[in-house]
């Protein structure tokens, strides 16, 4: 194994999403993080959400698609793994 120094790139293709999992105008709940497995900060700001219900009014693409969330009086930035689909 070649150890590499700062100049040195390693050929590996950003993880996406081929499809976003939700669409414009959905119906969705925020996850409730687990905390052994999510990021600190993370975790505090998924918690805030947690159990609550709103509509995706953004997507945003990139390396990996995330999606604004509007709950009536404020709005919140989710990856696909914090949000669950549609409910009744």
């Amino acid at each position: 194994m070649e150890q590499l120094d700062m100049f040195d790139v390693i050929d590996e293709e950003p993880q996406t999403e081929k499809e976003p999992r939700f669409s414009l105008n959905q119906q969705v709940e925020v996850n409730t993080p687990k905390k052994q497995s999510t990021d600190i900060e993370d975790y505090y700001y998924l918690s805030e959400y947690a159990g609550k219900k709103g509509v995706i009014v953004k997507v945003n693409s990139g390396e990996k698609t995330s999606y604004t969330v509007d709950f009536g009086n404020k709005e919140g930035l989710f990856y696909g793994d914090d949000l669950k689909g549609s409910f009744e």
